[in-house]
């Protein structure tokens, strides 16, 4: 049987209202980051079907980042037969965004764990989180940059299958917002170990007589 796809999660030609992804904070708010920093965009999912099948993609702007590291799985996905990242590419996301992406399968095999169908009744739901580390760069304090829908070569959107394999849909997808914020950093530490000590006096005399680098700022948390 043909597998029929809804686009759009239209309550009008859908029994329960849209199937949607959010990528960020869900109470709208910019997920914070500062130049040098790994951080996670958390992905939540709503839905009224019972899911068994998520192509999810992510584009991000490459000007703000210097790698795209991965997703991390909560439940249910933890629980499906199969979840995989995708590398990052360029190919089919908008100009100058690099898409993140991944794949989960809930029942390839029986017997199947029947608690882990990704089934939300229409609440809102963490489920994944894309890292990426934002490029160090102090020029980009202050700005910000939107978290946009990625695509892929075949579906050209993000999807969802339900149970029986028989139906899908083209979720809703809510883009988020990150800002760049300046670099966390002690006053006074000098060797960049985020602690503020004697062994930062002891770093910057050495440096002021020419040993070792010049003190840098870090990153702390």
């Amino acid at each position: 049987m043909a597998l029929s796809i809804v686009r759009g999660g239209s309550a009008q030609n859908h029994y329960g209202l849209p199937d949607s992804i959010l990528f960020g904070n869900l109470d709208g708010s910019p997920v914070l980051g500062a130049p040098g920093e790994s951080i996670s965009i958390p992905v939540w999912v709503k839905t009224d079907d019972s899911v068994t099948f998520a192509l999810i993609y992510m584009a991000a702007d490459s000007a703000f980042f210097s790698s795209f590291d991965g997703a991390d799985f909560y439940w249910p996905l933890t629980a499906w037969d199969e979840v995989t990242s995708y590398e990052p590419d360029d190919l089919w996301a908008p100009p100058g965004f690099v898409n993140q992406g991944f794949v989960g399968f809930w029942c390839l095999e029986l017997p199947c764990d029947t608690s882990a169908v990704l089934q939300t009744n229409y609440q809102w739901r963490h489920v994944a989180g894309f890292r990426l580390t934002i490029r160090e760069d102090s020029g980009l304090e202050g700005d910000s940059t939107f978290i946009l829908e990625g695509n892929d070569f075949f579906n050209e959107a993000p999807m969802f299958g339900m149970i029986g394999g028989t139906s899908g849909e083209i979720p809703v997808t809510v883009p988020g917002l990150l800002k760049v914020t300046e670099a966390a950093y002690y006053p006074g530490d000098s060797n960049g170990d985020c602690a503020v000590n004697g062994l930062d006096v002891i770093y910057l005399v050495n440096y002021l007589k020419g040993v070792g680098p010049p003190p840098e700022r870090v990153v702390c948390d």
